[in-house]
């Protein structure tokens, strides 16, 4: 079985995740390349545990250190065939910080409430 990744919109069908890797892609392309691959890899239900992704809790996962200073892409699973991407952040060697899960949680509630998942 292949899912589905899909990036996170926002009512207005803005995607705050489009800009991300947009912006990656313009200041460090080799991130991008590694994100982006990271993501294809998420199609395989396979890969959807240690070492690619880590459970964070809340029902959101992170696409491990994608880039080589700590590209983070935060990802919530659902069930059925689909993967949402909600928010994506780069760190230069620090942790997550709360602010970006929180931010990934509000992202994950309202694609919730709004596609009664």
């Amino acid at each position: 079985m292949r899912y589905e990744v899909q990036l996170y919109e926002t009512p207005a069908g803005f995607s705050p995740l489009i800009s991300f890797l947009e912006g990656l892609r313009e200041s460090d392309a080799a991130d991008h390349a590694a994100v982006m691959a990271g993501l294809d890899k998420l199609r395989d239900p396979h890969n959807h545990h240690e070492p690619l992704c880590e459970k964070l809790g809340d029902g959101l996962f992170q696409l491990r250190r994608a880039g080589k200073l700590g590209t983070w892409v935060l990802w919530l699973f659902l069930a059925g065939t689909s993967v949402v991407v909600v928010h994506g952040v780069k760190l230069e060697g620090q942790a997550i910080l709360d602010e970006d899960l929180k931010v990934a949680r509000e992202r994950r509630s309202d694609w919730m409430w709004r596609h009664q998942a």
